[in-house]
């Protein structure tokens, strides 16, 4: 897989010498002729999969320089390192030149700089040790057998260097971002695995002769002779910031006098920075454990339930399991049915399970590991965090479960059990042996977990509720050694055994741990040793200056190094809508400097290397699985994937035939209805003409606007208080006041105005606070009229010129009012989404009718045939559709922000859009298509004769029968009927 380029910025701190000693000698160039020649060796012969460190301090940055060059003068082979304007150059002569984007040199000053040329042919970049830019690349080297130069590009002549330069090491390895933080500043020994050259420049003044150091004994000489010449650089005294071994004994060979020096060289890698260290002097600790026979063994703490943390916790122990059985580690269960605090490692399902707090809600998190547990000592960790909202399981320190969510533990007086789990009747017995076993009121972070999984603790750390050595080796008692914490000792209960514990647990070596800290480190080093940064401690950061404090310990020590990043909290799953912008971020914890690398399907995306990942414009080719790789100079860590779904606005079925009068504008429209004209004389069978009304929102002039036959859009009526509610009485129910065909009625803000629908004259209102801001009406075959509310609490009718509270809903907005032929009553209340069905005498029919209509604003039921007959509802950023046999809900049209719904008198849908000043027409898919069974046969013969024949049960508007396109359904459209039927 390739990888895209990486860019980080650095501030850079110039090293101290810690020990008032630097390395001996430099070579000064003069940029005109000065030069260092060694002859061409098979070991320097590299194409890739190589490393080039070099101490430089330019006399000047303009124009290009070349500190180490292999290369055949007039050939395209080889490849080179130096500078160009400031910034540093790789080369792969006639291949490409790999320039950083940062200008890293300063005329004067010492910079190490370090190039990485892998396998995947890109070039990583590191000054002062630190990681800088990544440069892609696509090819090797060629290879050449030329002698490597150094100060110029080869034996030609040209890009002379102009200044010092220092320790220049060559390795046929791509040497890791913690070995180059651990080396940059020391000099290294000399028989490390890979290098294949190593000029240290240290010779007396007058020798000719550059001694490499390494097992290759590349030697090289001053110049292109080997005698005094006008191009042999100068030896001058070296002030690059290079560290020597101090004077005393270097007993473990790694080029530091340090305490695991004075430890008789008995040292470990604990930390697995490949630098055995004075932070690794341990001593083995583990003196027993307890072994469980899976039957009925186990440790009880009686009344732990008290104790126990119940928002933050970690739970870590070591432990040997053995096959068989169902290996509960621990468990306390308060209800057996809810609430627990529970491990198994594993269950006999092979997964290890960690349970906290409510287990039937969010309280559990399980994984199966990628190798078998049983037969080897392992360290568990399982940690739950309220306030960061996540759990997690480490293994061995690496952390292998992880999930958003948790729930807290609701305390109670039960015991808790170490080997065993209770539930009522229920019992399981752990098998094998136990370790080590802590509880904390707090979640451990990775480093913490790592630094100290191996180490005794002193039992007064801060967040320690319960700590269990089973050090005692007989006896019935597991003492607490937690200090501050309740007694809370534990009883072995049928016998458990005390076993010697195999278990990798060490404390310190007393003798060696010389300012009682628990941890032989190197301030325990009382001499050789200058406090170099001032904090008052001979510590290990004056060996290796500018270290800080990563795993925790209050310690500046060589422990800082080799610790990789964790992912806290990864990237979210997201659905949006085409269009709308969409973003991922990721939480990291972990020393040194982030670089992020987003990918999409597992592929590098380009360019994305900021935290959040932002795109600004979805589109449908957006879709798919995001996770991100953060690299600091010491590790990686790689998220868990989110996947991102792309709405898009089309039906699965039904095809938008245009907007009405395409393109209407109708400012904000928002709920809308029809008066029905009655047919138009002589136009093919007397086809119905209508008038579409829309009220306005808030931000409109309060003005109704009137789409009249002829696609005539006109504001029309009185100016109201944002008339958002409108209806039609087409069927002439309301018998109160103003009795006039079609007679238009409106909500607006907390009054319902009734007006003419000629001319827009207000003949009646009715005021009420009740209403309290109308939202959509309707009216049923009595004349009874359904108001619903926006911000209160009832859906109220009006029934004789009075009002009442037809149906409550406290707080949900009960704002959307369907009626179907029965006079049943359809509320939709906004809040929760819940439509509810309501008899017309008031009785509750059913009170989840229908749920996931969240933002309900106005409804409407179709005609039988291409709509089904069923609700159509507009939920503020959807349609949704809802059938009226089952109450199943599911999403018709989306990302359109519709306010309302209506079917117009020929049986199309429109749905009103304010955001777009529009309102949309939407029909059949095909002409002769009777049924809606999206193709026209055999089976729409008895619709397509009633639309011809213009039968009042005809299933769909008479427009679907005209097969010609002449926009009359007559006897012409009957032959291509037939053709479509029978698929001709």
């Amino acid at each position: 897989m390739r990888r895209v380029a990486i860019s980080s910025i650095v501030i850079f701190v110039s090293s101290i010498p810690c020990l008032g000693q630097v390395a001996g000698n430099a070579l000064q160039f003069d940029g005109v002729n000065d030069s260092v020649n060694v002859p061409g060796g098979a070991s320097l012969n590299l194409t890739s999969n190589l490393t080039i460190e070099a101490w430089v301090r330019p006399g000047g940055i303009n124009g290009s320089k070349r500190v180490v060059s292999k290369h055949t003068p007039l050939m395209c082979n080889g490849f080179g390192f130096g500078q160009i304007d400031g910034k540093v150059r790789f080369t792969t002569y006639c291949i490409q030149d790999f320039d950083t984007t940062g200008q890293y040199l300063t005329s004067g000053v010492w910079r190490h700089i370090a190039v990485v040329f892998d396998s995947d042919y890109d070039t990583h970049f590191y000054v002062d040790g630190s990681f800088v830019e990544t440069i892609a690349g696509n090819a090797a080297a060629t290879g050449t057998n030329a002698a490597l130069s150094i100060g110029q590009l080869d034996n030609s002549g040209g890009d002379f260097w102009n200044g010092l330069i220092d320790e220049i090491r060559v390795w046929n390895i791509a040497r890791s971002p913690c070995d180059i933080e651990a080396y940059y500043d020391r000099q290294v020994d000399p028989n490390t695995q890979g290098l294949v050259g190593y000029w240290r420049f240290d010779e007396s003044l007058g020798n000719q002769s550059v001694i490499d150091s390494s097992p290759s004994a590349n030697n090289g000489t001053l110049g292109n002779t080997s005698g005094a010449a006008s191009d042999d650089p100068a030896r001058v005294a070296s002030t690059a910031p290079i560290q020597l071994p101090a004077s005393g004994p270097d007993c473990n060979a790694n080029g530091v006098s340090d305490a695991c020096d004075i430890a008789s060289g008995t040292s470990q890698d604990c930390n697995a920075n490949l630098v055995p260290d004075d932070c690794e002097v341990l001593s083995p600790a583990a003196a027993s454990a307890i072994q469980f026979d899976g039957v009925d063994d186990h440790v009880i703490v009686p009344g732990f339930g008290n104790i126990a943390p119940t928002t933050e916790i970690t739970i870590e122990f070591w432990q040997y399991a053995t096959p068989g059985g169902e290996h509960p580690t621990c468990g306390l269960h308060r209800d057996p049915s809810v609430y627990r605090i529970s491990a198994f490692a594993p269950y006999t399902d092979g997964r290890v399970w960690w349970e906290f707090g409510n287990t039937q809600t969010n309280g559990i998190l399980s994984y199966t590991p990628a190798v078998s547990i049983f037969g080897a000592w392992h360290h568990f960790a399982m940690v739950a965090s309220q306030s960061g909202n996540y759990m997690r399981i480490y293994r061995n320190g690496v952390l292998e479960a992880s999930k958003s969510g948790m729930t807290p533990f609701v305390s109670s007086p039960h015991d808790f059990s170490i080997g065993s789990l209770r539930e009522d009747q229920y019992f399981a017995s752990f098998a094998g042996m136990i370790d080590e076993f802590r509880i904390w009121n707090l979640p451990r972070a990775q480093s913490e977990i790592q630094t100290w999984m191996n180490r005794r603790l002193q039992g007064s750390e801060s967040g320690l509720v319960a700590y269990y050595r089973f050090d005692e080796g007989s006896g019935l008692t597991a003492v607490n050694s937690a200090a501050g914490s309740a007694v809370a000792n534990g009883t072995l209960v049928n016998s458990p055994s005390w076993v010697t514990s195999g278990a990798p647990i060490f404390a310190p070596d007393p003798a060696n741990d010389c300012n009682a800290n628990s941890i032989p480190d190197s301030c325990d080093i009382a001499s050789g040793a200058a406090d170099c940064n001032s904090n008052s401690v001979l510590d290990s950061c004056e060996i290796a200056g500018g270290a800080t404090d990563c795993n925790g310990d209050s310690i500046l020590d060589a422990c800082q190094t080799g610790l990789a990043p964790a992912i806290n909290s990864s990237p979210q799953s997201l659905s949006v809508c085409a269009g709308v912008q969409a973003s991922f971020s990721v939480n990291v914890t972990g020393p040194g400097t982030y670089a992020y690398q987003w990918r999409k399907n597992g592929a590098p995306i380009d360019g994305a290397t900021n935290n959040p990942l932002v795109i600004p414009t979805t589109t449908i080719g957006d879709a798919g699985s995001y996770d991100v790789i953060v690299t600091t100079s010491c590790g990686q860590a790689i998220s868990n994937a989110a996947t991102l779904t792309i709405n898009s606005d089309v039906p699965a079925t039904y095809y938008a035939l245009g907007t009405l009068c395409p393109p209407t504008a109708i400012p904000n429209a928002s709920i809308i209805g029809f008066a029905d004209d009655g047919p138009i004389a002589g136009s093919c069978f007397g086809q119905r003409s209508f008038r579409l009304f829309a009220g306005q929102e808030v931000v409109a002039s309060g003005k109704l606007t009137r789409v009249r036959p002829g696609c005539i859009v006109q504001s029309f009526g009185p100016t109201l208080c944002t008339p958002e509610s409108v209806l039609v009485d087409v069927h002439g129910r309301w018998q109160g006041v103003c009795s006039l065909p079609n007679l238009l009625i409106v909500g607006a803000c907390n009054t319902i105005y009734f007006i003419n629908p000629a001319n827009g004259a207000i003949c009646e209102q009715f005021p009420d606070p009740t209403f309290d801001h109308v939202g959509q009406m309707a009216i049923d075959s009595m004349g009874r009229l359904f108001v619903g509310s926006v911000d209160g609490d009832s859906l109220n009718v009006i029934d004789m010129g009075a009002v009442e509270a037809f149906y409550s809903a406290p707080g949900m907005s009960p704002r959307a009012v369907t009626i179907d032929g029965a006079d049943n009553v359809y509320v939709t209340t906004a809040v929760d989404g819940v439509m509810s069905k309501v008899g017309p005498d008031g009785m509750v029919i059913d009170p989840v009718f229908a749920t996931g209509l969240t933002g309900a604003i106005s409804q409407a039921i179709a005609p039988q045939g291409i709509f089904h007959g069923n609700m159509f509802v507009a939920c503020g950023d959807r349609v949704m559709e809802v059938d009226m046999t089952t109450g199943a809900s599911s999403v018709y049209l989306s990302c359109r922000a519709p306010k309302g719904i209506a079917f117009d008198p020929e049986g199309y849908m429109h749905i009103s859009i304010p955001s777009e000043n529009k309102v949309l027409k939407i029909g059949a898919s095909l002409p002769g298509d009777m049924n809606g069974s999206g193709a026209v046969t055999i089976d729409d013969t008895a619709g397509f004769a009633a639309a011809l024949l213009q039968l009042p049960d005809a299933p769909l508007p008479i427009a679907t029968a005209d097969m010609n396109g002449d926009g009359c359904a007559d006897g012409r459209d009957v032959q291509l009927f037939v053709n479509a039927a029978m698929g001709m």
